[in-house]
C-alpha cells in the first residue's frame, strides 16, 4: 500500500507543479500589463515599493520552505541561519551583488510591461537564452553544440520577427498611460533584463561553484533566497527612500509619501504572483522532468498570447505567429527537448578566440557547455536563482 501511496503522491506532486508553472507563466504578462496600465506613471505604486513588498513576500515564503525542510524545527532553523548566514558572512555579502542585479532587472521588467502589449513582451523575454548563452560563453568559457547556435540563430530571427509584425492591442486607447507608452522604450527594457538576468545567473553559478569548491557543506537553496531576498529588500528600501525624499523636495513637503500610496487589487496580485513564481519554478524543477516542463512553458507562451487578445485586444498577424513559433521552437531545441535527425549537430563548437602571445590552436575550452546546453543544469542554476521567472 505504501509504494502505490507514495507514487500517487509524486504523480500528484508532478502535474500538479506542471499545471501551476503553466498558470503562472500564462498569467505573470496579464497581470503585470493590467497592472501597469491601470492608471498613469505619477498615481502609480512606487516601482521600488511593489519590489520592496515582493521580496519581502519571497523570503516569507522561503523561510516558511527553509522550516519545512528543517522539519518545522525552530532551534534547527536557527541553528542553520547562525552557522549558514551570519558566521558565513563573506558568502551572504557575495549573494548582494546579484541581489542589485536581479532589483534593477524586476523593476526593468515592470516599467516594460506598461509600454509593450503582453504578448510581444511574453515573447520577447525569451531571449534571456541568448544573453544566458553569451553570458556562459565569456565568464565561464564555456562552448555550444552546433543545434544550440541553429537555435540561437533561430531564436533571434524569431524575436526581430516578432517585434516586426507591428503588433497592437485594439484595447490601447482605453488604458490610463496609454499617452505615455513607448514601444522601443519597453523593448529596449526588456533586451536590458535579459542581459541582467543572464549575468546574475551565470554570476551566481560561477559563485555557487567557487562556494562548492572551498566549502563542501550543503548550504540550503531555501536560505539562499532568503539571503537575496533580504539584500534585495535593503536595496528597494534605500531606493524608494531617496525616491521620496526627491519627490517631497519638489512638492515641498506635500503629498502621500507613504510605502503602500497607489496598491491598488492589480498591484497586489502582481506581488502575489511574482512572490510565488520562483517556488513554482524551483517546484517543477524538482518534481517534474525537463521535457514536460519545456512543454509547459511554451504552452503557457502560447496561452498568453491567446489570452491577451481578449483581455487588451491584441491583434494576431500572420508573423507574429511565425515569430513565435521560431522563438518556442528554438528554446525547445536549445533545451534538448526537440532534436533534430543529424549527429553532426550534436557537435560542440569551439569558439576560441586566440590571446595576445597565444595561438589559436592552443586554447583549450574550460569545459562543455553543460549547464547551458544541458536543461537540467539550466534548471539547476534556475532554481538556485529563484528570481528569473516572472
Amino acid at each position: 500500500m505504501k509504494p502505490a501511496s507514495d507514487g500517487s503522491k509524486a504523480l500528484l506532486l508532478k502535474y500538479g507543479s506542471l499545471v501551476a508553472f503553466c498558470l503562472q507563466n500564462t498569467m505573470a504578462p496579464i497581470v503585470f500589463r493590467y497592472a501597469m496600465t491601470e492608471t498613469t506613471e505619477a498615481e502609480r505604486a512606487s516601482t521600488a515599493a511593489v519590489l520592496f513588498v515582493t521580496e519581502m513576500g519571497k523570503c516569507v515564503l522561503s523561510f516558511l520552505l527553509l522550516t519545512a525542510e528543517e522539519g518545522f524545527s525552530m532551534p534547527r532553523v536557527l541553528r542553520t541561519l547562525h552557522e549558514d548566514a551570519f558566521q558565513n558572512r563573506s558568502n551572504s555579502l557575495k549573494l548582494g551583488v546579484p541581489a542589485v542585479i536581479y532589483a534593477i532587472q524586476n523593476a526593468l521588467l515592470q516599467v516594460s510591461s506598461g509600454n509593450l502589449p503582453a504578448a510581444v513582451w511574453h515573447v520577447s523575454y525569451q531571449g534571456k537564452i541568448l544573453a544566458v548563452a553569451l553570458m556562459s560563453m565569456l565568464l565561464l568559457g564555456k562552448t555550444l553544440k552546433r543545434l544550440q547556435w541553429l537555435s540561437l540563430f533561430i531564436m533571434g530571427a524569431g524575436i526581430a520577427t516578432v517585434e516586426l509584425s507591428n503588433a497592437e492591442e485594439k484595447n490601447l486607447d482605453s488604458m490610463a498611460n496609454a499617452a505615455e507608452q513607448n514601444f522601443m522604450l519597453g523593448l529596449s527594457m526588456v533586451a536590458a533584463a535579459c542581459f541582467c538576468s543572464a549575468f546574475a545567473g551565470v554570476f551566481t553559478e560561477k559563485m555557487f561553484k567557487q562556494i562548492g569548491s572551498e566549502n563542501q557543506k550543503k548550504i540550503s537553496l531555501w536560505l539562499q533566497n532568503c539571503v537575496l531576498s533580504v539584500w534585495s529588500m535593503l536595496i528597494a528600501l534605500a531606493a524608494f527612500t531617496l525616491q521620496q525624499i526627491q519627490l517631497s523636495s519638489a512638492q515641498d513637503g506635500s503629498g502621500d509619501f507613504s510605502l503602500l500610496r497607489g496598491f491598488t487589487m492589480k498591484i497586489w496580485a502582481l506581488v502575489a504572483l511574482n512572490s510565488v513564481g520562483g517556488m513554482l519554478v524551483a517546484m517543477a524543477i524538482k518534481y517534474a522532468d525537463n521535457i514536460l516542463r519545456g512543454f509547459s512553458s511554451a504552452f503557457a507562451t502560447v496561452n498568453g498570447a491567446l489570452l491577451s487578445v481578449h483581455t487588451f485586444g491584441f491583434v494576431i498577424r500572420p508573423s507574429f505567429v511565425l515569430g513565435m513559433a521560431m522563438v518556442l521552437a528554438s528554446a525547445l531545441m536549445y533545451g534538448g527537448v526537440l532534436k533534430l535527425p543529424c549527429e553532426s549537430l550534436n557537435q560542440d563548437v569551439r569558439l576560441c578566440a586566440s590571446r595576445i602571445g597565444e595561438d589559436a590552436a592552443s586554447c583549450k575550452p574550460k569545459a562543455t557547455l553543460s549547464s547551458v546546453g544541458n536543461p537540467q543544469d539550466d534548471d539547476l542554476r534556475e532554481a538556485k536563482q529563484m528570481k528569473e521567472e516572472v
